[in-house]
């Protein structure tokens, strides 16, 4: 009995002494400094100018957002990250406010838009500002009018 509690203590002992040895010595991903800088989050409330579908980018008249972007109430150009969910939003059937996945070449100039991401910095020290989610509300397609042109009126023959 003796022998069994004294190998038990031993492996206890040994463990509490083996296991931070062994973490401290393995990669600290976990740490504050050894992780990428990832910016902060970011809400954004404006109305599209432009869409740049080739480079995935959003040019956005911001009217209002969260305290990050209080020093950026201007034109800002949104860059889509590579997951970045782009919803459109309807009125449906009974008033119910209904999102449907929806893409950037959808996406019109004078829509209402709602950004979520992040602002950090590239490499050069150039503001970027990444959006991972993106909730339009679109802006109607001008429908053309017909125009009034006068139809050839059956000429009286002489």
């Amino acid at each position: 009995m003796k022998k069994r509690l004294f190998a038990l203590a031993m492996a206890a002992v040994i463990a509490l002494v083996v296991v931070p040895l062994a973490l401290a010595a393995g990669n600290n991903h976990g740490t504050a400094a050894n992780r990428p800088a990832k910016g902060k989050p970011f809400l954004a409330k404006g109305t599209v100018v432009s869409v740049d579908v080739p480079s995935g980018t959003l040019l956005v008249t911001v009217a209002r957002g969260s305290h990050n972007m209080k020093p950026f109430r201007t034109d800002v150009t949104f860059t889509l990250a590579t997951r970045a969910h782009i919803f459109a939003r309807t009125i449906g059937p009974h008033g119910r406010v209904h999102l449907k996945r929806t893409t950037l070449d959808q996406v019109t100039p004078g829509s209402k838009v709602n950004i979520n991401g992040r602002v950090g910095r590239d490499a050069t020290g150039a503001t970027v500002f990444l959006a991972r989610h993106i909730v339009v509300k679109l802006a109607p397609v001008p429908t053309p009018t017909p125009t009034d042109t006068p139809s050839p009126s059956a000429a009286p023959a002489f």
